[in-house]
């Protein structure tokens, strides 16, 4: 795993992002959004996401219909992540 984005690369995914964010962080039970490598199974993947953290991760199915977050926006995936955080903002340096 490299871990290595280009610093352009990073500026789209937030593009995305910024298209989102206000809308996204009114939702219930999001606790903040961000930039940053995807997770699968416990494991930082090398894929950039768009990540959007919950308080709790719920089963598709039972959420209703329009209440879950799409696989993708734009050309990135977008990652669910369980977390207690407050809201936050990250810095692009941070990537």
């Amino acid at each position: 795993m490299s871990n290595q984005i280009s610093q352009s690369e990073v500026d789209a995914a937030i593009a995305e992002l910024d298209k989102v964010r206000e809308q996204w962080l009114r939702r219930p039970g999001v606790t903040g959004v961000d930039v940053g490598f995807r997770f699968k199974d416990f494991v930082m993947t090398d894929e950039l996401a768009i990540r959007v953290r919950v308080r709790k991760k719920l089963p598709l199915d039972l959420l209703e219909e329009g209440e879950a977050f799409p696989e993708r926006l734009g050309r990135f995936a977008v990652d669910v992540i369980e977390s207690e955080s407050g809201p936050q903002t990250i810095e692009r340096e941070t990537l």
